[in-house]
């Protein structure tokens, strides 16, 4: 088993002999995760003002596209990689960037004081590093309070053909066994709530997480196999190990593999990331108010797979919950049975964004929580698309037998802005103490 210095030591090795395909294929590996990092930046909060830290930053992005849209903010931009940076630096001097620092460091031994960022960014680092747990210490102890950390990670294999096309002939011409669950590999946190676990038991609060979906294009096959044996850590990888005739092997099945993604010649392969962000506490935190508001985060969570048994198990077992059209399920098991239908039909493509959670404390064993969420992707009863919403859910979660759940949710949608905005207006400067927007 290799010490944590010689993984970083042999990724260095690799990003370094990488570096100058990530900067051949560039065009196309930003149009690829632009949507990733565009989802991690608006949940994020950044704006102009803010101290913005990217990780594991590669040639530059997210953090490039946070100095470009704000340039009142100050991006700082770390890897492990100088060669990787080196780009980051062009790019940013091309596109006329003062804003924006880079430091060569590890993700785990930050060299910032405490408190130093507003913000922070983690796009597709977080599956190499090899001790997770030191990291995210890392990352909420340079985070402000009140600060967010937002980072991306593969879902499923099954669910990423861009990448699992050429691994998949890579296995079979040399079978290798599954890495260790905790190894550093590209769909070490594939599992739903896995970063969220993490971020949680780091002290971190408020989780959210939802899938977005990518699309590698490249001109044609023989691009395909080219640009991802080219820019792609396991492939790369893989492929540097075998000889002409093992590699004439795998680049066959490879572009036999891309058949149901060639159309007119154009390749076009999907994928799906998942974002998950969560906030540092301004106040320290108890084991109960993190319980407590591990609660929507798994909600959220399962709702996002569209796993209705997963979503019931944060409910006690005689819960009542109360939907947006008044509809009442009364138990666990009955939680499920309302939800597993609705998530074949019109929720099946939605997601759902925690946006809020406030929690007041009414007893030690009883606490009411408000959750402001916003959902996109859902089709209406009527079959037809469901505009991007925003709703607020209710929750009495008591403590029974050492362990918080939901006793009680109501949902309900929050009307227009524009109408909140006008009663908002007529109170005036003069609003009551203690009210507060939508």
């Amino acid at each position: 088993m290799p010490t944590d210095d010689q993984l970083r030591d042999s990724q260095r090795a690799m990003w370094t002999q990488l570096s100058s395909g990530w900067r051949k294929w560039e065009a196309t590996i930003m149009q690829q995760l632009a949507p990733v990092g565009g989802s991690m930046i608006e949940h994020s909060g950044v704006g102009d003002g803010t101290r913005h830290l990217d990780i594991a930053s590669g040639t530059g992005e997210p953090g490039l596209a946070v100095a470009r849209r704000w340039p009142g903010s100050h991006v700082v931009l770390t890897d492990l990689v100088p060669e990787m940076l080196h780009i980051a630096t062009q790019r940013a001097e091309a596109d006329g960037l003062s804003n924006v620092e880079t430091v060569v460091c590890s993700a785990d031994a930050l060299p910032f004081d405490d408190d130093s960022f507003d913000t922070i960014s983690v796009r597709f680092g977080y599956m190499f590093f090899p001790d997770v747990a030191k990291v995210t210490a890392e990352l909420r102890r340079v985070l402000v309070p009140g600060g967010r950390l937002c980072a991306a990670v593969w879902t499923r294999p099954d669910e990423n053909p861009w990448i699992n096309v050429i691994m998949d002939a890579i296995q079979a011409e040399a079978p290798t066994p599954p890495p260790a669950p905790d190894a550093p590999g590209i769909f070490r946190f594939a599992a739903p709530g896995a970063i969220g676990s993490l971020f949680s038991d780091a002290g971190l609060g408020d989780i959210a997480e939802w899938d977005v979906g990518v699309e590698l294009v490249a001109e044609s096959p023989e691009e395909y196999w080219e640009m991802m044996g080219e820019h792609v850590s396991p492939a790369a990888v893989a492929l540097a190990g075998m000889d002409d005739a093992a590699r004439q092997r795998v680049r066959a099945r490879t572009i036999a593999g891309l058949q149901p993604f060639s159309g007119t010649g154009v390749v076009r392969v999907p994928g799906v990331a998942r974002c998950i962000v969560a906030t540092k506490e301004a106040v320290a935190m108890t084991d109960d108010g993190r319980a407590i508001r591990a609660i929507p985060a798994a909600f959220a969570a399962a709702w996002n797979i569209h796993d209705a048994a997963a979503l019931s198990t944060p409910f006690h077992p005689d819960a009542d919950f109360t939907n947006v059209f008044g509809m009442r399920a009364s138990g666990r098991e009955a939680v499920e049975r309302f939800h597993a239908p609705i998530f074949e039909t019109m929720f099946r493509d939605s997601q759902l964004v925690v946006d809020d959670v406030s929690m007041r404390m009414l007893r030690p064993d009883v606490a009411m929580v408000d959750v402001r969420w916003t959902m996109s992707g859902a089709i209406s009863p009527m079959g037809e698309p469901w505009p991007d919403r925003r709703g607020l859910m209710d929750l009495v979660c008591t403590k029974e037998d050492g362990a918080w759940g939901i006793a009680v949710m109501h949902n309900t949608d929050l009307l227009d802005e524009a109408l909140a905005d006008a009663q908002a207006s007529l109170q005036g400067d003069d609003a009551p103490e203690g009210v507060s927007g939508p």
